[in-house]
């Protein structure tokens, strides 16, 4: 999942329809995700932290998803 919306953001980012600001934020998000997802896998202790990299990585990935939203509409 995180490594599609990645990949929208770079198509988003590469089309001349939508806004290329867009395709940053929709990037971002992909990679938020990404980090969030892998964390567990990478880090052992990451249950100790889980709560606070996602509170972090949380503004961005709603700033961006709130953004596609509000140019969808």
């Amino acid at each position: 999942m995180c490594t599609c919306v990645f990949l929208l953001g770079i198509i988003i980012f590469k089309s001349r329809v939508v806004p290329r600001f867009i395709g940053y934020f929709i990037a971002i998000v992909g990679l938020c995700c990404f980090f969030d997802n892998t964390g567990s896998l990478l880090i052992p202790s990451y249950q100790i932290y889980k709560e606070l990299i996602e509170n972090i990585l949380s503004l961005p990935m709603a700033l961006g998803e709130l953004v596609l939203a509000i140019w969808l509409i």
